[in-house]
């Protein structure tokens, strides 16, 4: 389930809704448009992936857990739906979401990121 979550997020998310940007991400990619760009990608323009990354905004193992809650495609979808976002933000960002403990749990996503200082556009 988690590798469809991943798979998923880098090619159907970003049709279905953009990909938000950290403005640190933002100045660190220079002049790549990163709503456009994947994970798949980001070889080209991050060499080694030293910069950046492509963050779930809720984690996978939270969707995960409560799609398990669920018994109906329709409840499924709507779970996806809520949940399933991406934001490129930098290496030093996600250390700080994992500092404040929000690694692979994060109840309320935007304001754990907020708490972390990351403002998405």
């Amino acid at each position: 389930m988690s590798d469809y979550l991943r798979n998923s997020s880098d090619v159907v998310v970003g049709d279905i809704r953009p990909r938000r940007t950290s403005v640190a991400a933002t100045h660190l990619s220079r002049d790549v448009d990163l709503s456009k760009a994947t994970w798949h990608g980001q070889p080209k323009f991050d060499r080694g992936l030293k910069l950046l990354m492509f963050e779930h905004v809720s984690p996978v193992s939270q969707i995960r857990e409560e799609r398990r809650t669920t018994s109906t495609v329709d409840e499924i979808l709507l779970i996806l739906w809520r949940n399933l976002r991406v934001a490129w933000i930098t290496k030093e960002e996600n250390k700080a979401l994992t500092k404040l403990g929000y690694d692979s749990r994060r109840p309320t996503p935007l304001r754990a990121y907020a708490e972390a200082g990351i403002l998405l556009t």
